[in-house]
């Protein structure tokens, strides 16, 4: 018997069969409950529709979208708020931003989620990617970004036991501030402007 949602590690594969349905599509947290933007491919000799997705560790619920119409999946018994669920297990990485020439702080903890969905936190040890090792350094829970660095983003990979997620950081170079000028009935001096809108 053909089983949804088959997971395997982040991927996870959603089966529905339908042979007489014109389209399918998975809606839910993982794609912003978009009726449209994940469709299945239906394979005519099976009669079932499927797709795979890559997910970050968490719950997840679903429904599935079968000609206009939104269904759970009658293939998973695990259900919240009338909606399907799916579960990823693993340890969820974190995205996050810093100037070039400032620092950033890593996560004190991130999420650990077992087969059913629950979180635990843990705490993780961090090592900034190879390519990068020479030029940023973990210290103290936090990296310093030299304001020569040129790269848009680099990732730092989090360890905890036998579990691992990245967390990418992106950096912002270059950031201007600008002081705009306009004329109108309240403001007549043109004396102080240098760039016009």
């Amino acid at each position: 018997s053909v089983k949804s949602p088959v997971v395997n590690g982040n991927v996870v594969t959603f089966n529905y069969y339908g042979p007489t349905s014109k389209s399918v599509n998975l809606a839910g947290e993982m794609n912003g409950w978009s009726a449209t933007a994940t469709s299945f491919t239906y394979n005519k000799n099976t009669g079932f529709w499927t797709i795979e997705k890559e997910l970050e560790p968490g719950k997840y619920e679903y429904k599935f979208v079968v000609d206009g119409n939104w269904i759970t999946d009658q293939r998973n018994e695990a259900q919240s708020s009338g909606n399907s669920v799916c579960y990823v297990s693993g340890m969820k990485g974190a995205t996050l931003d810093v100037e070039a020439g400032a620092e950033v702080t890593l996560p004190a903890s991130l999420n650990l989620y077992d087969e059913k969905g629950v979180a635990t936190e843990v705490t993780p040890t961090y090592e900034v990617e190879e390519q990068y090792k020479e030029v940023l350094k973990v210290e103290e829970g936090k990296i310093a970004v030299p304001k020569t660095f040129t790269a848009e983003y680099f990732k730092v990979i989090a360890t905890c036991e036998s579990y691992t997620a990245d967390v990418y950081v992106n950096v912002k170079a270059n950031v201007f501030t600008y002081t705009l000028y306009y004329l109108d009935e309240n403001h007549q001096d043109t004396s102080a402007a240098s760039l016009w809108i």
